[in-house]
């Protein structure tokens, strides 16, 4: 590598860039503005529209921190596949949409998106018709993201294997042919024995 020449990649040197940014500073979320995802057979561009939260969002450690500490502003995408989408919960064995209004206003505003914490999930998208399917491994923070990658695909289906045993998926998820994510905060990781 040549000495004038940065030891990583830049954005330019990505082919696209996929940054998502829901529960973070405006000065973040605004550097975030590349999102690309594979599109649907119609090739149409899915520009979501930003939107926030009427209530100030302190997030899960406010309480624990004990300090005077600002409340953020809480955003989310709509637009797309965002808004016609069918999530379907098989711990409740109910069917929503992507964010949850209700939990939204509740004690924990971040539980909106997919409904919280579940073990198990399965997004459909109506508006793409390629029967591509994606399997997100993730914890909690997998879903503010998973709702940004599912205008490329037919079906999403969310693990979080923090609560479902590893060896019981077979039973609940078919892999084959399926684009596969690994989605984990660094603590997730780090800490292991959360995973089952």
């Amino acid at each position: 590598m040549s000495t004038n020449q940065p030891p990583y990649r830049t954005e330019k040197s990505l082919p696209f860039l996929l940054t998502v940014r829901l529960v973070l500073p405006k000065e973040i979320f605004l550097k975030c503005v590349v999102i690309k995802v594979q599109q649907a057979a119609d090739s149409s561009l899915f520009i979501p529209t930003r939107k926030t939260l009427e209530k100030p969002f302190y997030g899960v450690y406010y309480g624990q921190a004990a300090l005077p500490i600002a409340p953020e502003e809480m955003n989310y995408l709509t637009g797309g596949a965002i808004d016609t989408a069918a999530v379907y919960n098989y711990e409740t064995d109910t069917e929503g949409g992507i964010y949850d209004a209700e939990k939204a206003a509740g004690r924990d505003p971040y539980e909106m998106f997919l409904s919280g914490s579940v073990s198990l999930l399965r997004i459909e998208n109506p508006q793409n018709t390629s029967g591509r399917r994606l399997v997100i491994f993730r914890d909690s923070f997998g879903s503010s993201i998973a709702p940004l990658l599912v205008e490329g695909y037919s079906s999403v289906t969310l693990v979080d294997i923090r609560y479902l045993a590893s060896s019981r998926l077979g039973g609940f998820v078919d892999f084959t042919g399926c684009d596969v994510l690994f989605l984990y905060s660094a603590g997730v990781l780090n800490n292991s024995s959360t995973l089952k």
